[in-house]
């Protein structure tokens, strides 16, 4: 089992994570061991989307955690390197990223009471945690030469606000956008003061639809502005979606035929025979004892 502390041992900055990865796994095949888990706990908002799309495509686990926790991701690493041991066994093997010496504990009970082999990878550990530790190697000799991280082009998504107000500073703007945006993904807010427009960008398409559907038709300091989604060939129409809300239909209506409402005078009763003006006419004397005789066979 692989537990990386990435929080503590960076990879080095625009490096593949992918070359440094296999390095790591190298280690064990040498050491003739078989891989179960390549564990990395790190808080996810706050990791650059680059190391994780190059950890994703290493086929490293990732778990996140909440950053604003203290020691979240140390006591998430203690409990799967826990769970890891009592799973596969004593003649298991743990590699260890880390300069933390917070897991000497843990470690030194899995390596003098429970056997197991405790490998740990590290670049200025201290000597308690190096105590702990069968095998004691350097964090900075995997990552000698290291390729450069391949460039990843992400298309963003920009939203186009219109009609802000003109007499109000950008700053003002910017920082009401940015409350508006905060829960919809908003990554950077650019305003056109002279114009009264603002562009938000947003790193998918459902976010940018998301912001425009909250901020369309929204009052900004007495301003009723517009949301409009930028660089995107997304249509409601194109869809089949209509002027209401996902997930309703509108209500249907009940069609009447012409004849019947033709047919009926402003009481509703039906009147005999139909007229044939079309406007309904009160029947006379007669032509209603013609109608009873007819009914009575009279």
């Amino acid at each position: 089992g692989i537990f990386w502390d990435i929080e503590n041992l960076q990879v080095p900055t625009d490096r593949s994570a992918i070359q440094l990865v296999e390095r790591i796994r190298r280690l064990c095949f040498e050491r003739k061991y078989r891989e179960s888990e390549f564990l990395v706990v790190c808080d996810t908002y706050k990791t650059n989307p680059k190391l994780l799309n190059d950890l994703n495509a290493a086929q490293v686990t990732v778990i996140h955690v909440n950053g604003m926790a203290k020691n979240a991701a140390d006591d998430k690493l203690r409990q799967q390197i826990q769970r890891f041991v009592d799973l596969i066994g004593n003649a298991s093997a743990v590699v260890m990223l880390t300069d933390d010496v917070n897991f000497a504990p843990v470690l030194s009970d899995l390596r003098n009471r429970r056997g197991v082999e405790i490998n740990l990878i590290q670049r200025q550990a201290g000597a308690a945690l190096k105590t702990s530790a069968n095998f004691v190697l350097n964090f900075a000799d995997f990552c000698k030469d290291l390729d450069l991280r391949q460039k990843i082009q992400i298309k963003e998504f920009k939203v186009l606000i219109k009609g802000l107000p003109t007499n109000r500073r950008s700053v003002d703007i910017v920082k009401r956008l940015q409350q508006m945006v905060t829960n919809c993904g908003g990554r950077k807010v650019a305003t056109n003061p002279s114009k009264g427009e603002a562009t938000i960008q947003f790193a998918c398409a459902d976010d940018a639809r998301r912001c425009q559907q909250r901020l369309n038709n929204h009052n900004v300091f007495g301003h009723r502005i517009e949301a409009v989604v930028l660089g995107d060939d997304w249509r409601p129409q194109q869809r089949g979606y209509q002027n209401w809300s996902r997930g309703r239909r509108p209500a249907q209506t009940r069609r009447v035929s012409p004849v019947k409402l033709r047919d009926r005078p402003n009481n509703g009763r039906p009147v005999w025979p139909p007229s044939s003006a079309g406007v309904a006419k009160a029947p006379s004397v007669a032509s209603a004892a013609q109608f009873v005789n007819h009914r009575t066979g009279g």
